[in-house]
């Protein structure tokens, strides 16, 4: 290797290093492992940096993703990548640290009951979305069945309605999960593990036609984080459910590891090229710069494209074409330039590649500030909520504010179209709530006025016995 290369493999270590420092001091501030803020911290120092020493070094001598930077940039330009991801990293610990408390106080995630209205609530919810949500997926998977593809990327005009309300299902799932885990039980600690393990089960099980390995993943995450307040009180049957969940996720990231290489044409691909480029983002920020050298700055197209898509999908499954494209996205910007093909759009840049190809620099830096900011947000409204609806919709969305690191803004169309439900249900709760608090306050309100009021009556028959007296 060159020198500079080198170079790159020592600031990419210490960045490494720097971001497993940073997420161990955020977890022991808050004194939880379970936060947004850590997550986010801990998510981009594996995406962007560590795969990076993966890239370069490549220890497997196998092909280097869909972009090998180390062959493809310029002298000097690998460097450059690796000091632009060392940005990236500090700019988010900053934004997740600013809003930290100054003081090392606990905040512990509490367990937050089912509240009757509450109950009342996401009953009928579960009773419409699962049928309707059930039926779509059967319908997707026998569509599925019948290619012969790695990853379900597009499906024809008729069959999109069907990807849509299939997305439902895993809503209606963690929603009957929260139902489940809330019932009245002789035997809470041994309920709760089991409700999560099935719970995890089935939303792998109706995900994995897409061929993807996280997301199942991305999408147990919040039911785990809302739970977690009761796992803790059996830690043995939390360990033990921990395991089983683990296995799961094994096991569908195999299945489909088995079936992409039955497949593919750069032959099979071991834990190198997973860190490299199946998760990793740091050879497309690579790309990101050689695009920007070429052809310029985008100046914040793709992320116009991410919010006008999933708004004109949502349009047209109601039958009003509204919201045209106007450009390219991320993904259709990385596969014209690097295969020149408008159909492998299972090439995800990231965020890290997404910002600079519209912004630059400024983009990273002021990008993942903004995001380290969010995530310290959103963490402060999970830790807050005042019902586990309005829990589990601010876990969602955190979840997939991390998500967004690796996969851009790809995710506003999941998060839109999968989490309707969740949001939806959420505001209700969140309404609900307030008119009762509200209702609460106005009588307290009135009982005040009607003491004050009885006051002054009795005030001048006192002054009269003093007079009197």
């Amino acid at each position: 290797m060159r020198s500079n290369d080198w170079l790159s493999v020592g600031v990419l270590i210490l960045m490494t290093l720097a971001g497993a420092v940073a997420t161990a001091m955020v977890a022991r501030r808050l004194h939880r492992i379970l936060s947004f803020r850590v997550f986010a911290i801990a998510y981009y120092t594996l995406v962007n940096v560590a795969s990076g020493i993966a890239h370069i070094l490549d220890a497997a001598r196998t092909r280097r993703g869909f972009f090998d930077a180390v062959v493809a940039l310029e002298p000097g330009q690998l460097l450059e990548t690796s000091l632009i991801a060392a940005l990236g990293l500090l700019t988010i610990c900053l934004g997740v640290t600013r809003g930290l408390p100054r003081a090392s106080h606990p905040t512990p995630l509490g367990s937050k009951p089912l509240a009757s209205a509450d109950r009342a609530l996401i009953i009928p919810v579960i009773a419409v979305l699962f049928p309707i949500s059930l039926w779509s997926l059967l319908k997707i998977q026998a569509y599925a069945s019948t290619l012969d593809v790695t990853r379900v990327s597009t499906v024809s005009e008729g069959l999109a309605r069907y990807v849509f309300l299939s997305s439902w299902f895993a809503p209606a799932v963690l929603l009957a999960a929260i139902w489940a885990a809330n019932l009245p039980s002789r035997n809470e600690s041994l309920r709760t593990p089991l409700v999560l393990l099935v719970a995890v089960v089935l939303i792998a099980a109706s995900v994995q036609w897409l061929g993807g390995r996280s997301t199942a993943f991305f999408l147990s995450i919040p039911l785990v984080l809302v739970l977690a307040a009761k796992l803790r009180q059996v830690t043995g049957l939390a360990i033990a459910s921990s395991a089983a969940i683990g296995l799961v996720f094994t096991f569908v990231a195999l299945q489909q590891n088995d079936f992409r290489q039955s497949k593919s044409a750069f032959g099979v691909t071991g834990p190198s090229d997973w860190l490299d480029w199946e998760l990793g983002r740091f050879s497309m920020l690579g790309f990101a710069l050689q695009s920007t050298d070429r052809y310029g700055l985008l100046g914040g197209e793709t992320f116009v494209e991410s919010v006008l898509r999933p708004l004109a999908a949502l349009s047209q499954f109601v039958g009003i074409r509204a919201f045209q494209s106007v450009g390219q996205s991320s993904t259709e910007v990385v596969i014209s330039e690097l295969f020149n093909s408008s159909t492998a759009i299972y090439v995800v840049p990231g965020l890290s590649a997404e910002l600079f190809l519209n912004f630059g620099v400024v983009g990273i830096a002021l990008g993942y500030f903004a995001l380290g900011r969010v995530c310290g947000w959103v963490d402060d409204r999970f830790t807050d909520s005042g019902s586990i609806l309005t829990q589990l919709a601010w876990a969602f969305t955190g979840t997939f504010i991390v998500k967004s690191i690796g996969f851009g803004g790809a995710v506003i169309t999941t998060f839109l179209f999968t989490g309707a439900p969740l949001l939806v249900v959420a505001g209700a709760s969140h309404l609900i709530r307030r008119q009762r608090l509200d209702s609460t306050a106005n009588i307290s309100e009135d009982g005040r006025h009607a003491g004050e009021d009885d006051e002054p009556a009795r005030q001048p028959s006192k002054r009269g016995q003093l007079s009197g007296q």
